[in-house]
């Protein structure tokens, strides 16, 4: 099976060796550490700033307007090439990034909850997908990514799903019971610094708690593609207004 057809049919791919600029990535976790301390840059501040940066899942978003070595880290042409691999895309484009980093002993503070990117995004309605970019070595203990394949050809539901929800010993039997014809089943994606996932918009996924004892960093980065659709009915969030600015999404992928 072809990358591009398990992408298809299970909603996810993982690149489980280095295959990013590692060089990129350090310097870019520099970066992460200064816009924690609220230090920019660029001079600009992240759209938003959520967690303590000490005891619980924190979570910033556009942080690649804030730091130039971030910027470099997640526009790196590497990731545009296997975003294009996956889709069949002639043109790859980013619309926006989040930092997650989910402190040593943060327990059930640090956890993701099992959520569609889709129903926290709903502008974009086609043609798009989300890199998962570690910072550190993710491993099974680390509170990794968690993906259930298959999940983004079910029918969507807002029922017991949202990004925010932490009770993860709640959540999962509500959703299990509600997809009680299909097969929940929770993959990990463990990567070493340098490899990279990838996940459809209507995947569901989340994390677990950090139980390493080193800070879970993450960078994902949400792409979207030549065929991306718009829905000019719903909030935007602000994305209309820089959807066609190239600093802000920036193209990494064009076929020549």
């Amino acid at each position: 099976m072809t990358v591009r057809n398990f992408f298809s049919e299970n909603g996810y791919a993982v690149f489980d060796q280095p295959i990013l600029d590692i060089d990129l990535l350090l310097k870019a976790k520099q970066g992460v550490k200064q816009v924690l301390e609220k230090e920019y840059q660029t001079g600009v501040q992240p759209w938003c700033h959520f967690g303590d940066g000490n005891s619980e899942l924190t979570r910033l978003t556009q942080i690649h307007m804030s730091d130039e070595r971030i910027y470099q880290a997640i526009t790196q042409s590497q990731i545009g090439n296997l975003a294009a691999k996956l889709t069949g895309a002639s043109k790859i484009n980013v619309w926006g990034c989040q930092l997650f980093y989910k402190p040593s002993g943060s327990q059930s503070k640090g956890n993701v909850g099992f959520h569609r990117d889709s129903q926290h995004m709903p502008f974009f309605k086609k043609g798009t997908l989300t890199a998962w970019i570690p910072l550190v070595d993710i491993n099974s203990n680390c509170g990794p990514l968690v993906i259930v394949p298959g999940s983004h050809t079910w029918e969507p539901t807002l029922e017991h799903t949202g990004g925010e929800i932490q009770n993860m010993n709640s959540q999962v039997p509500l959703l299990q019971n509600f997809y009680k014809n299909r097969n929940w089943k929770e993959e990990q994606v463990t990567l070493p610094l340098g490899g990279i996932s990838f996940h459809d918009f209507n995947a569901l996924h989340g994390s677990y708690p950090n139980q390493s004892p080193i800070d879970r960093i993450v960078i994902t980065v949400g792409l979207f593609t030549d065929e991306v659709e718009f829905d000019n009915n719903v909030e935007d969030y602000g994305y209309a207004l820089v959807i066609n600015d190239e600093r802000f999404c920036p193209t990494i992928y064009e076929r020549e």
